[in-house]
């Protein structure tokens, strides 16, 4: 017969690179005779430790203001949680999202980790591009295991109809390349946060 045993090992440090190998050795106590084939009672396994820094962006809105759901001229948040699923720290992290259709951007709304940035550009993370309608903010650095916050308000605008959708995704760029933000509420990975506006 076969048993199996299983070991877990913690994660590692950040940063920690190399080669883990972990050695088992089973020994025969003699109870039913010598071992005929001892040659076979040990066995190792190696892994390389690569350093990695790929990110998770998740994106949240807040709960209408009424039980009726989203309303015309109604101000949202929106949330954008960026994950460093990695052992590695992310360095210069840009953080680019197009203010969502039919809403306009409020003002002075833009914050990382709670903190407000100004919508200019200058010497904060943070800006407001009028031209290109859109939020960008700059992360400085991302550790591994952590997560940076952003967040900024949109006016939901009157439009023609009875319901319409209010659609916003946002692109977080680093170390590892382009990683789209995903809507928590749904199954569907990496796909736009969405709302219906009556």
């Amino acid at each position: 017969p076969t048993r199996t045993i299983t070991v877990s090992v913690p994660d590692q440090a950040a940063g920690v690179t190399g080669v883990l190998t972990n050695t088992a050795t089973a020994v025969d106590d003699g109870t039913n005779g010598d071992d005929p084939t001892p040659d076979n009672n040990t066995d190792d396994d190696s892994d390389t430790l690569d350093l990695s820094s790929p990110l998770e962006v998740v994106k949240s809105v807040s709960d209408p203001l009424s039980n009726f759901g989203y309303q015309p001229n109604e101000i949202v948040t929106w949330t954008i949680a960026i994950t460093n699923l990695g052992n590695q720290e992310a360095t210069s992290v840009q953080f680019v999202d197009p203010v969502p259709n039919a809403t306009l951007y409020t003002p002075g709304t833009i914050a990382l980790d709670a903190l407000i940035l100004t919508d200019a550009v200058d010497g904060d993370a943070g800006s407001f591009d009028d031209v290109a309608n859109r939020i960008e903010v700059l992360i400085d650095s991302i550790p591994a295991g952590a997560t940076r916050t952003v967040s900024f308000s949109t006016q939901l605008q009157p439009q023609q109809g009875s319901t319409w959708t209010v659609i916003n995704q946002a692109v977080v760029t680093g170390p590892e390349g382009d990683e789209p933000s995903d809507d928590p509420v749904t199954t569907e990975d990496d796909d736009p946060t969405s709302i219906s506006v009556t």
